[in-house]
C-alpha cells in the first residue's frame, strides 16, 4: 500500500513538471492577441528568454 502510494505520488509530480510548460504556453496562444506569438515554439522560446525559467525560482 505505500509503495502504491509512493509510485503515484512519484506519477503526480512527473505529470505536472511535464505538463506545466505546455499548459503555460497553451493559455498564452489562448489569451494574447494574435500578433504576439506566431507558434508555440516562438511562444515557448520568447518565455524562456524574457522570464527566468529556473529551478531557484521556484524555491524562493
Amino acid at each position: 500500500m505505500a509503495l502504491d502510494f509512493f509510485a503515484g505520488s512519484i506519477g503526480g509530480v512527473a505529470g505536472v513538471i511535464v505538463g506545466h510548460p505546455f499548459d503555460t504556453v497553451k493559455v498564452r496562444l489562448q489569451t494574447q492577441p494574435s500578433s504576439s506569438y506566431s507558434g508555440m515554439i516562438q511562444c515557448f522560446s520568447k518565455i524562456v528568454r524574457e522570464e527566468s525559467v529556473s529551478v531557484i525560482d521556484w524555491v524562493n
